[in-house]
């Protein structure tokens, strides 16, 4: 199995829009690596069904 990490270094009150193709079923963590963010709730989980629908859990 191939494993793909992507981190995108953000200034301060800037956004990275992601595209992602559903190929790969079960739930996946989406967050910032910034601790203070994460405490704020900064960071989401979404799955990907075995249909490649995804849907968003936190």
């Amino acid at each position: 199995m191939i494993t793909h990490r992507y981190v995108y270094d953000l200034f301060p009150g800037t956004f990275q829009t992601v595209e992602l193709v559903a190929e790969n079923p079960g739930t996946w963590l989406l967050h910032c690596h910034v601790a203070d963010h994460i405490h704020a709730g900064m960071e989401t989980t979404y799955t990907i069904n075995k249909s490649g629908a995804v849907s968003e859990t936190s």
